[in-house]
C-alpha cells in the first residue's frame, strides 16, 4: 500500500521527472526524462553504461529503472498523475469562487485572469491573509486526484498523514 502523501509529493515533480507507482515495491518511483528517452532508444545488447553514457546524470541504478519502465507494458508500474493533470489553475479559481467576502473574491478573481495569474493569485491570497485557507483548500483536491488515481488504477494507498519518519535526538 502506498502512502498518499508519496503519492502527492509524485504528482508534484516537474519535468523533467515522471513518477510512477511501482506494484511490486508499492513505492512511487521516478525518472528523468533522458533516462526514459535513453532506455527506449536502447537496443538489448547495450550495455547500462553505454545507455548511462546518454543522460544528463549518468546513474546506472536510474537506468535500470526506466528501462524496467519502458520495457512494461502497464502491469507494474503505473504514471502518476502530472501537474497537467492536476490544473491547478482550476483549483484556484474553485477556491476563489467559494470566498464569502465578496470584495475579496472580486479581487482574487479578477487576479486570476490573464497573464502571470499564478504570482497575482499568490499575492492576494497573502494580502488577504487567506494563504493558510487556500493551501489547505488545495491540499484537499490533491487528496481527492490521488484518490480517484488510485481507484481507476486499482492502487492500494494509504490516505493517513501519519509521518513514517522517525524522531530525531534532541
Amino acid at each position: 500500500m502506498v502512502r498518499v502523501l508519496d503519492v502527492i509529493d509524485g504528482m508534484g515533480m516537474d519535468e523533467p521527472f515522471r513518477c510512477y507507482y511501482d506494484r511490486k515495491t508499492d513505492q512511487v518511483v521516478w525518472s528523468a526524462l533522458d533516462e526514459l528517452e535513453a532506455a527506449e532508444e536502447s537496443n538489448d545488447d547495450d550495455e547500462l553504461a553505454d545507455i548511462a553514457g546518454k543522460t544528463e546524470n549518468g546513474n546506472e541504478d536510474s537506468i535500470k529503472i526506466a528501462l524496467d519502465i519502458v520495457k512494461d507494458d502497464g502491469a507494474e508500474y503505473v504514471p502518476l498523475p502530472t501537474q497537467w493533470d492536476i490544473d491547478e489553475y482550476s483549483i484556484m479559481a474553485d477556491f476563489a469562487a467559494g470566498l464569502r467576502d465578496s470584495q475579496m473574491k472580486d479581487r482574487i478573481w479578477r487576479g486570476l485572469q490573464g497573464t502571470e495569474a499564478f504570482r497575482r493569485f499568490k499575492q492576494n491570497i497573502q494580502r488577504y491573509e487567506v494563504a493558510d485557507e487556500w493551501y489547505q483548500f488545495r491540499d484537499e483536491r490533491l487528496h481527492e486526484i490521488a484518490s480517484e488515481w488510485a481507484d481507476e488504477n486499482s492502487v492500494p494507498i494509504d490516505m493517513s498523514e501519519e509521518s513514517t519518519e522517525l524522531p530525531t535526538a534532541s
